[in-house]
């Protein structure tokens, strides 16, 4: 028989039952049903439902029940056979348990838990993969590389710039982690089924000693609420997006037809046909995970979008969404921390690149302008020079003031400069605004983040 089934004169058809049972993927929740049920007990002895004798009966049963691995479908879920457990150590005592809770807002209480716990360790991943490009960019703040827009060369940067983008990106990510344990702090338990109950029961105990903010403000709004999953979805929808485009760059970068990068082979994989092939699989399946992880997202949106307000058993869809998430961002944040330090910048090639395509052309164009000309003339006037070097098929530092059409000759002479030769070195200690790919501004960013993240664990540590 159902723990609810008094009210039924059928026996329900087993099949159908098996179907809404949840026990297959909510038994992850058992050691947050346990710290619930801990923290309900003491309200009930508060109240005096239970004698102290029964508080201290509940109590140690919980040294049994602890070790319990084996849960049966006829429960349903984690929170029945919880109190099944109880109530074969301790008989009728452990029928009292459910007295002012409901699995409406113990569930939500549990979940929560488990997302806040999760969310931490995500954050300490992040925290991880952040250090670990501040190695590699300390290692990589003077090495020249290409720097792309429309994936066509643009502008040279140095790998430690580029790498430091991702930093930015990254640290973005962890702060959304951090802030997700701020805003969403409140305790669904005591909510009861929607309306909240009529004993007395003290909701701000509940919140405090489950390591919540405060309490839900309403009951309805406390059983209901999934904003929290699909704020932790998103941030790991984020994340894996953010992963995925920086695959998107390794395997390209990496390509056989440009190769400014090169992977060593700790992280490649061959063909089992062409011997001569060396593929980036690791960073093509990363890229692939953002899929599952979106799709995740999604699905949550969809189970959620045409709910009655209040608890609904599609609800319970919401664990399988999230626990899977969960565990391909945990791992892919492991593995692109460890396959970063495995890729090197072939700078040789790269300052080939940038020369090849005139990227020193906006630092022509500077040139002029500091020297009188206005920025739209110098843009016309080098974007001419540039149509010239490829015409003849030479590169802006071979240019010639003596060999320009005369046009382009006396706008040198009247403004009495010389044909620059800017090298690519040149163009790099250039950018020296704040933010810029010059090595001094990489190497002073990198200083500074190594003290942030200092700081930001040792916030986490005094608040969390």
């Amino acid at each position: 028989m159902k723990k609810w089934s008094g009210r039924f004169k059928k026996k329900g058809i087993k099949f159908l039952y098996s179907f809404t049972s949840s026990i297959y993927f909510d038994s992850f929740l058992f050691k947050y049903d346990i710290l619930s049920t801990l923290v309900h007990i003491k309200i009930l002895l508060k109240l005096k439902i239970i004698s102290l004798n029964n508080f201290k009966t509940l109590k140690k049963s919980l040294k049994f029940i602890k070790s319990k691995k084996k849960f049966k479908e006829n429960f349903e879920d984690i929170h029945l056979n919880l109190e099944n457990f109880f109530i074969k150590y301790t008989g009728n005592i452990g029928k009292k348990i459910r007295t002012s809770r409901s699995r409406n807002d113990l569930v939500n209480s549990d979940f929560k838990m488990w997302i806040f716990d999760r969310n931490k360790v995500i954050i300490y991943k992040i925290i991880t993969l952040l250090k670990t490009i501040l190695l590699c960019s300390k290692k990589n703040y003077r090495k020249i590389f290409v720097g792309f827009t429309h994936f066509q060369v643009a502008q040279p940067i140095t790998f430690g710039h580029y790498l430091m983008s991702y930093y930015e990106i990254f640290k973005r990510d962890l702060e959304k982690l951090i802030f997700f344990l701020k805003f969403n702090n409140s305790c669904p338990l005591g909510c009861c089924a929607l309306a909240g109950t009529s004993f007395k029961i003290d909701r701000k105990f509940y919140s405090s000693k489950l390591f919540f903010k405060e309490a839900c403000k309403n009951s309805i709004d406390g059983v209901s609420d999934r904003d929290y999953v699909l704020d932790f979805l998103y941030i790991l929808s984020l994340i894996t997006l953010h992963i995925s485009k920086f695959s998107e760059d390794i395997i390209n970068y990496s390509n056989n037809c440009l190769s400014i990068i090169k992977l060593s082979d700790e992280i490649c994989t061959g063909s089992s046909i062409m011997p001569q092939k060396k593929n980036p699989d690791i960073f093509e399946v990363l890229r692939s995970k953002t899929g599952t992880i979106i799709g995740n997202m999604i699905a949550m949106l969809i189970i959620l979008k045409s709910q009655t307000q209040a608890y609904n058993k599609d609800n319970q869809e919401d664990k399988k969404k999230v626990f899977d998430s969960y565990l391909e961002v945990k791992n892919v944040l492991n593995v692109v921390s460890k396959s970063i330090k495995n890729i090197k910048v072939n700078s040789k090639l790269c300052k080939e690149i940038l020369n090849k395509n005139f990227s020193t052309a906006t630092d022509l164009a500077d040139f002029f302008t500091k020297n009188g000309i206005p920025f739209k003339k110098s843009h016309e006037i080098v974007s001419k020079i540039v149509l010239y070097c490829i015409k003849r098929n030479i590169l802006l530092k071979e240019v010639k003031i003596l060999n320009l059409n005369n046009k382009l000759i006396s706008i040198f002479k009247k403004n009495k400069i010389n044909f620059p030769k800017i090298s690519i070195y040149q163009s790099l200690n250039s950018k020296i605004s704040f933010g810029g790919t010059s090595p001094k501004r990489v190497k002073k960013s990198i200083i500074f983040e190594k003290k942030y993240i200092n700081e930001k664990i040792n916030f986490l540590n005094k608040n969390f």
